[in-house]
C-alpha cells in the first residue's frame, strides 16, 4: 500500500466512497432511494459520510420525497438514488416536478458496467438520453477519476441559477473501482445568491432601452404615482429567506401594497397579514381577478410567468401590451438574457412585456426597496383593506355539500387548531382546491405542492418534511386518486417512525376529470369511478393508526387520536368519507 507524505499508509477508496464523501461535503445528509445492485458501493459508503438512507417503496415516491427535500433545504440540494433504466424511469415524476418547480435535486443512477454499454445488458439504457429534455445536465460519468469533480459541479448546477434537476449515470465498475488517494477535505458548497443576498445585487441593464432596469429609488417613484398597486410573490421556499418573508410583510403595510402569492405558494405571505389578498389559482376568487384587471402598477417578485400565473395574468390584460407598467424581479439573469420583448420564448420564459425588470434575490430587492422613501397613500390603504377583507370572506365562506362530511369546515378547524409552524403536504386533483381556499399556511415552509399538478406527491412530501423538522406537525392531504399513487410508501413512514398525520379525502372518483367530464361530455361517465380499499385498515397493517370519519363532528375528535399517535412517531391515517357530489367548493354533480 502506498505511503502518504506523512508516513501515514492512504486507505484505497471505492468510486462509491468518493461519491458518498463528495455528497456529504454539499451539504447532503439524507438520500431517498429504492436500492440496486448497480450502485450497492455507494450505498454501503453513505452511512460513514454522514448520510442517512431512507428506502422508499418505489422510486417515484423516493424522487419526489428528494425533490420536498430540496424545497426545505436552504438551497442544498435534495438527493434520490436509484437503479438503471426501470429506476430512473420511475424516478422521472420527481424529475418533472423538480424542473417545473424549481428545484434542486441531483438523481444519481446506477449503470451498467462500462464494458456493457451498447450491448442490450439487463437493464441497460441510455440514462441521460432519457433525463435530458427535463434535466439541467444529465450525463453518464465515464471515468473513475472524474466522480469527485462531478458530484460537486452537479450539486452546484443543480442550485445555481433556476434551480432544477441534475441526473449522473453511474457505472457500476466505476463505483466498484478503487484509488491511492487519501480522503481531503473538499470545498464546502459554493455560497450563492440565496446565502448571501449581496450576491444577488446584479442588475440586468443591457437589454436596452425598452426594458431598462429599475433602481429602487425609481420604483419608489412608481408606488408614489399608483393607487392600485398588486405584488405578486412566487418561488419555492429554497428561494426566500425567513428575513425576506418578513421584509415583504413590512413592505406590504408600508407602501399598502397587497400582496398576493403564486399558485401554490401561499407560504409566503401569512394570510392574516393586513397586506395579504390571496392566492392565484385555478379558480382565483373574483376580487382578486378583479384586481387584476384594475391595478395601475404589478410587481412580479421571485415567480416565473408560467402556468397558473400567466393564466391569471393573461384572463386579466393582454400579457403581451399590459396596460400599466410591470416590475420583474428573479435572482436569474439568464431568465432575461434571450428575451428582447412580447415574444413567446417557450414555456420556461416569460412573455409579458415587462417595461422594468432586474436580477435580485427577494431578501437583496426587499431590504434596497425598503431604504427609500415609500409615500404613504390613503387611496392604496383602502385598495389594500378592501382585498384583504375580500380574501378573508372568501376563506371563511363555507359553501354547502350534498352530505357527507364538509371539506371546508374541517380545513377551517385545522387552519385554528394547528400551530404556526405546522406543515401542510399535497398533490393534485380538486380535493385540493378545498384545502387552497380554507387552509392557512402561516410559516414559510407551511405549504409542500406541485405547481406541476403531480398526483401521488403529498405523502414522500410528507416523508422529506419530517426527516427535515422532525419537531413540526406534518399532515398530508390527498383525494383517493392521488393517495393511491404512493400509498405504499405509508409503509416507509411506519418503518422510519415518522409520526405524520394523512388525510384521505375519498370521493370514489378522480374528481378533477369528473368536473372537465362534466362540462364537455355531459351525461358521459367513463372511466372515473374508482372503488377503494379500508384505507384506514390498511395503515394499520401497515403499523400505522387508521380510523374512518363519515361526519364533519366527528372528524375534529379523529384528529385529535391521530395526533397522539403521531407524538408516538405512529403515521396515523384519517379516511374522510365525501359525497361523490361534492367535487369543489362551489361545485356539485348534478347541479
Amino acid at each position: 500500500m502506498p505511503l502518504h507524505k506523512n508516513n501515514t499508509r492512504m486507505k484505497k477508496r471505492t468510486g462509491g466512497e468518493i461519491v458518498a464523501h463528495a455528497l456529504a461535503a454539499q451539504g447532503i445528509r439524507h438520500a431517498f432511494c429504492v436500492p440496486g445492485e448497480s450502485y450497492l458501493p455507494l450505498l454501503a459508503a453513505l452511512p460513514d459520510a454522514g448520510i442517512t438512507a431512507i428506502t422508499c417503496r418505489h422510486e417515484g415516491a423516493a424522487s419526489m420525497a428528494a425533490e420536498a427535500m430540496g424545497r426545505l433545504s436552504d438551497g442544498v440540494p435534495g438527493l434520490c438514488l436509484v437503479t438503471r433504466a426501470p429506476g430512473l424511469a420511475n424516478a422521472m415524476a420527481g424529475i418533472t416536478i423538480a424542473a417545473l418547480d424549481a428545484t434542486p435535486l441531483v438523481v444519481l443512477a446506477g449503470q451498467v458496467p462500462t464494458r456493457l454499454r451498447g450491448t442490450q445488458a439487463f437493464q441497460e439504457a441510455d440514462l441521460a438520453a432519457m433525463a435530458q429534455s427535463l434535466c439541467k445536465q444529465a450525463r453518464e460519468v465515464e471515468r473513475h477519476a472524474e466522480l469527485e469533480e462531478a458530484i460537486i459541479l452537479a450539486c452546484e448546477e443543480a442550485a445555481s441559477g433556476t434551480p432544477g434537476p441534475v441526473m449522473l449515470s453511474l457505472p457500476e465498475d466505476i463505483l466498484y473501482a478503487t484509488d491511492d488517494s487519501a480522503t481531503r477535505p473538499l470545498p464546502k458548497r459554493r455560497r450563492s445568491w440565496r446565502d448571501d443576498p449581496a450576491n444577488a445585487a446584479v442588475v440586468v441593464d443591457c437589454i436596452g432601452t425598452t426594458l431598462p432596469s429599475t433602481p429602487p429609488e425609481d420604483l419608489g417613484r412608481l408606488l408614489g404615482e399608483s393607487t392600485r398597486p398588486l405584488l405578486i410573490a412566487g418561488g419555492g421556499p429554497h428561494l426566500w429567506t425567513e428575513r425576506a418573508r418578513t421584509l415583504l410583510h413590512t413592505l406590504g403595510e408600508r407602501a399598502s401594497i397587497p400582496l398576493i402569492t403564486a399558485f401554490r405558494r401561499q407560504g409566503l405571505v401569512d394570510p392574516l397579514h393586513p397586506a395579504a389578498a390571496g392566492s392565484l389559482d385555478f379558480r382565483t376568487h373574483e376580487a382578486l381577478k378583479e384586481a387584476l384587471r384594475q391595478t395601475d402598477l404589478l410587481i412580479l417578485l421571485g415567480t416565473r410567468i408560467t402556468g397558473v400565473t400567466r393564466r391569471n395574468l393573461a384572463e386579466a390584460f393582454d400579457l403581451t401590451s399590459p396596460p400599466m407598467p410591470v416590475v420583474y424581479i428573479y435572482p436569474d439573469s439568464d431568465l432575461f438574457t434571450h428575451w428582447r420583448g412580447p415574444v413567446d420564448c417557450g414555456n420556461t420564459r416569460p412573455n409579458i412585456s415587462a417595461t422594468h425588470q432586474g436580477a435580485h434575490a427577494p431578501e437583496q430587492f426587499l431590504s434596497a426597496l425598503l431604504s427609500v422613501d415609500l409615500p404613504g397613500s390613503e387611496h392604496r390603504r383602502q385598495w389594500m383593506q378592501g382585498l384583504h377583507e375580500a380574501f378573508m370572506e372568501y376563506t371563511n365562506t363555507v359553501p354547502p355539500v350534498p352530505e357527507g362530511v364538509n371539506p371546508a369546515e374541517i380545513f377551517i378547524w385545522l387552519r385554528r387548531h394547528l400551530p404556526p409552524e405546522a406543515i401542510v403536504t399535497s398533490g393534485a386533483g380538486n380535493y385540493s382546491q378545498w384545502l387552497q381556499r380554507f387552509h392557512h399556511y402561516r410559516n414559510l415552509h407551511a405549504q409542500l405542492a406541485p405547481i406541476s399538478g403531480y398526483m401521488g406527491y403529498g405523502l414522500p412530501a410528507a416523508l422529506a418534511a419530517r426527516k427535515r423538522f422532525p419537531e413540526r406537525p406534518v399532515i398530508a392531504v390527498a383525494g383517493d386518486g392521488c393517495f393511491q399513487m404512493s400509498m405504499a410508501d405509508f409503509a416507509t413512514a411506519a418503518q422510519h417512525r415518522l409520526g405524520i398525520i394523512v388525510l384521505v379525502l375519498d370521493n370514489g372518483q378522480l374528481g378533477t376529470i369528473r368536473a372537465n367530464q362534466m362540462r364537455l361530455f355531459p351525461g358521459c361517465d367513463c372511466g372515473l369511478t374508482l372503488h377503494n380499499p379500508d384505507f384506514a385498515a390498511f395503515a394499520e397493517a401497515c403499523g400505522g393508526f387508521g380510523t374512518h370519519v363519515h361526519e364533519t363532528a366527528a372528524f375534529m375528535d379523529a384528529f385529535r387520536a391521530a395526533e397522539r399517535a403521531a407524538a408516538r412517531g405512529q403515521p396515523a391515517l384519517l379516511h374522510v368519507h365525501v359525497s361523490p357530489a361534492a367535487i369543489a367548493p362551489g361545485i356539485n354533480a348534478g347541479e
